[in-house]
């Protein structure tokens, strides 16, 4: 996001004002996804997607893993975003102007069906700890396969903190400010109980639900409380640190418990949750070192924490032993941490010093090697997995993607890309035209570079011919997903977003005239199924 080409935004825009008559108002594009008449603001339940059924063990074609691993990490890709949705409820709920609302916490559900998404309808950040003067706080929970909405939540006066759904997906609690944790019954659509209320009102309060859904956890400074989800009632009060970055979690089966012990968040204790006595202490940083993220993971091995020194570094400590594994050198900055469910991974998302678009690194925790990168395109910050290891979310200020393997649709978008790419590579721009259809705006751009918009192949061989020769560069696709962020510039752009890197004659990374080295191109799919480029990479616009 960092080097979205300035000029073709403002080309863009300049359109956008051309095609709308200035004596028109403008309105909300509704993202494709959304089908639905706008929801009402009252508390509503849906039945949520239902997600595919498992291969059954009498099966005997080769089956995909759709489980994160070694082998298919760098396929993720951007499968849903929430952002316009969200706009979207905003819009119609409170008649705010687009996007000026924030999210204050965002969980995913570990059966892979829920998101939710709690915040006010305020861009300030001065005061997070409240949603009053005026602002309106929202809790939505989506459906994570669709984005449709399965239930608001009101509140009045609030600012929403924490959130965590159930391993069954039945419940989500919610931790808010003033202090106040509350269990929510998604059937039902109603509040189960109040489980927690206090008048205090200086921390961040936290909440997390056990894996085996039994216990829920609230943080709110040095306070660690643990409650019997079905009664209600107090099982026992731990004493914390006022830290909280990441923490409190379990291991994968309850087990264990991983909480913040010094208020500078220099130690971790690991509780045996049957007993509720400490098996273990971690000192996790050295002197005036800051933890970033820290995370616990789900087979109860490891602990690995994300430190900010010169450069980043992620020390892995054995959860058993108190020793310190590994210190693996994470160029990226701002560093947030998530173990793959079954353990053999550490996701690092983070900032590339560079500038360039977030990333996700991708580290193998049993030989300490970097796999390599999941290019992201909106702030990466935190990351949830569903228990599966199937998907994940990653999300900040800028955006809340769910991460998969392709379907179907966006194969066949990618597809079209690079058949398209090729072709004009090798100089069949016949070919190269039947998986062209230009978007109007595009027909625009294309004609002020003197190119007729009857004549594609014409155009394509045109394009082919500029000094430099573009298209014989070779490419590689560094990020491929759904893209709903169109609606803000007229809805210019197509249902998927594809960023490219191309190599000079030199064997370099090519970098156009503004020093930019990733470029936009966009694909629509059709009613047909087929799909067909609409805008091509911004490469072949800004030599």
């Amino acid at each position: 996001m960092k080097n979205t080409p300035f000029l073709l935004l403002v080309l863009m825009m300049l359109l956008t004002a051309c095609i709308i008559p200035s004596s028109a108002t403008p309105t909300l594009a509704v993202p494709v996804w959304n089908t639905e008449p706008a929801p009402s603001t009252a508390t509503e339940t849906l039945t949520p997607t239902d997600l595919p059924p498992s291969p059954t063990a009498t099966q005997t074609v080769a089956i995909r893993s759709l489980q994160i691993g070694p082998d298919n990490f760098s396929q993720f890709s951007t499968i849903q975003k929430f952002e316009m949705k969200i706009d979207e409820l905003l819009v119609y709920q409170f008649g705010i102007e687009s996007i000026e609302w924030r999210i204050d916490s965002w969980t995913y559900s570990p059966d892979g069906r829920y998101a939710a998404f709690g915040g006010c309808t305020t861009t300030a950040v001065g005061d997070v700890i409240s949603c009053r003067g005026g602002y309106h706080p929202f809790l939505y929970i989506l459906d994570a396969v669709t984005g449709e909405l399965i239930t608001s939540i009101e509140e009045n006066n609030v600012a929403f903190h924490g959130l965590s759904f159930s391993p069954d997906g039945k419940w989500l609690a919610y931790a808010v400010t003033p202090y106040r944790l509350v269990l929510w019954n998604i059937a039902a659509g109603q509040v189960e109980r109040t489980l927690w209320q206090d008048s205090g009102y200086g921390y961040y309060p936290r909440t997390l639900i056990s894996p085996d859904g039994q216990e829920v956890v609230l943080k709110v400074g040095q306070r660690v409380i643990i409650f019997d989800l079905a009664t209600g009632r107090t099982i026992i009060e731990l004493s914390g640190g006022k830290y909280g970055v990441s923490l409190p979690k379990y291991n994968q089966d309850g087990a264990r418990l991983a909480i913040f012990t010094k208020d500078d968040g220099s130690e971790v204790a690991i509780y045996a949750t049957d007993t509720w006595q400490i098996v273990n202490r971690l000192k996790v940083t050295n002197g005036g070192d800051v933890t970033q993220s820290i995370d616990f993971s789900g087979d109860g091995r490891w602990v690995a924490n994300a430190i900010s020194n010169e450069n980043t570094e992620i020390w892995l400590w054995d959860a058993e032993t108190g020793e310190l594994a590994a210190t693996l050198e994470e160029p990226l900055d701002w560093v947030f941490l998530q173990f793959s469910p079954d353990g053999r991974l550490l996701l690092a998302g983070g900032l590339p010093s560079d500038g360039s678009y977030d990333t996700i690194a991708v580290w193998d925790v049993n030989t300490h090697q970097r796999l390599g990168v999941i290019q992201g395109l909106s702030e990466s910050g935190r990351i949830m997995f569903a228990a599966s290891g199937e998907t994940f979310m990653s999300g900040g200020p800028l955006g809340y993607p769910r991460w998969g393997l392709p379907g179907a649709d966006l194969l066949t978008a990618r597809q079209a890309l690079t058949d398209m790419l090729d072709a004009m590579a090798a100089g069949d721009y016949e070919a190269a035209a039947r998986r062209y259809q230009p978007s109007a705006e595009n027909k625009i751009l294309l004609g002020g570079m003197g190119y007729p918009s009857n004549d594609l192949v014409g155009t394509l061989s045109g394009i082919c011919s500029q000094e430099g020769d573009p298209c014989a560069m070779e490419y590689q696709i560094l990020y491929s997903g759904l893209d709903s962020n169109g609606a803000y510039l007229g809805d210019i752009r197509g249902e998927y977003l594809f960023i490219l890197s191309f190599l000079g004659p030199d064997g370099s990374v090519y970098r156009d005239s503004y020093d930019q080295t990733e470029f936009f191109a966009y694909v629509d799919l059709e009613q047909d199924g087929s799909a067909r480029v609409v805008m091509l990479p911004t490469l072949f616009y800004i030599p």
